[in-house]
């Protein structure tokens, strides 16, 4: 895309020097249009909606975001704290954008969605430019800058096409193999077993010490003794939470702290794998309520056996996570397996969708397995949990409340019945709480202590693969595990994470071999078909292949349409209904005529990503298709590529009900 920068079509009025460009976009609003704190609503599970005021004073210095606030609010609704910071600062470097515009075109900018055009619309991309930043920041900058324009009302006709690329995303991955997830559930049973060993000792020590204190017939020493320190945070502490200021202060524990600095207490694992003893105040508390990274093997344990994602263990609920299992799986008697409960809070299309109920049947007899764990969790919590309920009551009975005690009291209210309740240094928080708010470390931190270079997600697809595998890659049972609605969602991860280098692969071998056909130009020649069969096709495959008939949603034509690859086919005969080519069909080539194809399939699908939420995208297959498409384009020269790309974009705008089909 060529962009002019000097070509322009001034705006009727008088500019001057003295005339302050930034006054016309920063200006004081219109009498009546009083800018207010934009209030964001938005389902965080439990079924429970998160309000939340976001302060947007770029909503008073820039006319077109103030004018069309409530398209704004729209770009931030359901986004987490992390999210909202990181749109405040792409609307802040579009508002950098508008000066420059201003101030190098003498121009007014646009107010209001009727003062948008062209060159105000395609001037950005060339703007971005000028620092030399990387290509992805170029890509995510564009993205958001066309987002943006849809929410103030722009007119599509105007909307500019993304010119950049993320020529910097990761290749795909290995996925999580059976030896590394092996050596993942043997640390996270260490890990379980040092905390359970912990918990023992604790009760241990306090039922056989006595108060240290002089006052209170303590000898000499006394405070050295584990067990008399233990009895410290049982008896006279009652095992409550409060602030070291607090405590030394306002509450007479001074001594106390002393008696307890500097001396070791709960065993713990570190960050380099050993295990050691944690030290002072906060060391004694360990002992009796547990750290975030005490919680991450059992999250870690809990997703590896029940193949849910990170969100759906988080929202485990206290008394509300196990149900009947109605069939008897052994000729025992009594009830040897029960139903795990939890809410799956990604995969709506609805933003505001109530989170749905998923079930997994667990042993009652393994303690490893997730009913165990989780009655161990609802024991390892119930003391934090009953602090939680006190210093409820404690701020309730108070007559006036700051800011500070109504922050308190929001948070415990919401996390005072999920199971993954723990103690960091600032309170107590849960892990529902923490990702929601984007601040959870421990995972990640028990991963590398497993020298695994695995992610969260890697986790929730080994469940699925090793499913499908041990299976008979039954993809039946696999969905079942899975607990997704549909069979070809569950295709979709399979797909993605078992054969997910493989495909990459493949698929670029057979863009390579398409090469050579979209060179030669026209399809219909002798030397296409000797190209084909020198490829290793037969003389019906060749046919297939030069017959127009034959040709896939994706633009390419295909060698045996009625019997698709097995990875391929919906079904086990049959013509073939998927016709996901893209993936790295064998039968699949493209040809010269191809690209306008693959030009639609490409803008569709990045449509489809800005529309859809980031939990409905995030590690799907939509982006790994665009990437591959991308890649597929880069075998036409660039001229004819972005002919083709604008034409498929202006067919959208001309009839946007055609692309938005399933990618």
């Amino acid at each position: 895309m060529k962009f002019s920068l000097m070509s322009r079509r001034y705006r009727k009025g008088d500019f001057s020097e003295s005339q302050s460009n930034i006054a016309n976009i920063a200006s004081p609003p219109d009498p009546g249009q009083g800018r207010h704190p934009l209030v964001i609503s938005a389902s965080i599970g439990h079924g429970v909606s998160r309000t939340s005021s976001i302060q947007l004073d770029i909503l008073d210095r820039v006319h077109l975001f103030g004018n069309n606030s409530r398209g704004i609010r729209n770009i931030f609704m359901n986004a987490s704290p992390e999210t909202v910071d990181s749109y405040k600062a792409k609307l802040r470097h579009i508002e950098r954008y508008i000066l420059w515009y201003s101030d190098t075109f003498q121009a007014i900018p646009p107010k209001t969605a009727a003062e948008i055009d062209d060159h105000f619309c395609n001037t950005f991309a060339a703007w971005l430019v000028l620092p030399g930043q990387p290509q992805s920041s170029l890509a995510t900058a564009m993205r958001f800058f066309i987002r943006v324009l849809r929410a103030v009302g722009a007119s599509p006709s105007l909307i500019p096409s993304n010119p950049f690329h993320d020529n910097d995303l990761p290749t795909p991955g290995d996925t999580l193999s059976k030896a590394e997830a092996r050596k993942i559930v043997n640390q996270a049973k260490f890990e379980i077993g040092i905390v359970k060993r912990r918990t023992q000792e604790a009760h241990r020590l306090a039922g056989s010490g006595h108060d240290p204190h002089r006052n209170a017939g303590g000898r000499h020493g006394d405070w050295q003794q584990v067990e008399n320190r233990a009895w410290v945070i049982k008896r006279l502490l009652k095992r409550e939470i409060h602030s070291f200021e607090d405590l030394r202060r306002n509450l007479g524990r001074n001594t106390l702290l002393r008696g307890l600095e500097g001396r070791p207490a709960a065993e713990y694992v570190a960050p380099d794998g050993t295990i050691q003893r944690m030290v002072g105040w906060m060391g004694h508390l360990r002992w009796f309520f547990p750290w975030a990274d005490d919680m991450a093997p059992f999250i870690v344990l809990l997703m590896l056996r029940t193949g849910w994602n990170l969100s759906t263990v988080a929202a485990l609920r206290t008394r509300a996570w196990v149900e009947p299992f109605p069939f008897r799986l052994s000729g025992r008697t009594g009830e040897d397996h029960v139903y795990v409960v939890s809410y799956k809070t990604r995969g709506r299309s609805n933003r505001l969708q109530s989170s749905a109920v998923v079930k997994v049947p667990s042993s009652k007899r393994p303690w490893s397995h997730p009913y165990r764990l989780l009655k161990y969790l609802d024991y390892l919590t119930l003391a934090l949990r009953k602090e939680i309920h006190r210093k409820l009551n404690a701020i309730l009975q108070k007559c006036k409340l700051d800011k500070s005690d109504e922050d308190e009291l929001n948070k415990l209210s919401q996390i005072k019945d999920d199971i993954f309740i723990y103690k960091n240094e600032r309170g107590i928080t849960s892990l529902y709480w923490e990702i929601r708010n984007g601040q959870h470390r421990g995972i990640q931190a028990f991963l590398q202590r497993c020298g695994s270079g695995a992610g969260v997600r890697d986790l929730r697809d080994a469940t699925i693969l090793f499913s499908y595998e041990t299976s008979g890659q039954n993809l039946f049972v696999a969905q079942i595990v899975a607990n997704h609605t549909d069979r070809e969602t569950t295709a979709l991860y399979v797909r993605r994470r078992l054969t997910q280098e493989r495909v990459w692969d493949d698929a670029v071998r057979v863009f390579d071999a398409s090469l050579s056909l979209i060179q030669s130009g026209d399809f219909n020649t002798d030397r296409v078909r000797a190209i084909l069969k020198q490829q290793g096709l037969t003389s019906h495959q060749i046919d297939n292949l030069t017959n127009q008939e034959n040709r896939a949603r994706w633009g390419n034509r295909c060698a045996d349409p009625e019997n698709p690859p097995q990875n391929f086919a919906r079904d086990a005969a049959g013509v073939c209904q998927l016709q996901d080519c893209i993936d790295g069909c064998p039968h699949a080539r493209w040809f010269a005529d191809s690209v306008e194809y693959v030009c639609r399939e490409l803008i569709n699908a990045e449509r489809l990503h800005e529309r859809l939420s980031l939990q409905s995208t995030e590690g799907s297959s939509l982006e790994s298709r665009i990437n591959r498409c991308r890649e597929l384009l880069t075998r036409w020269p660039t001229a004819t590529v972005n002919k083709a790309l604008e034409a498929a974009k202006s067919e959208m705008e001309r009839e946007p009900d055609l692309f938005f089909g399933s990618i």
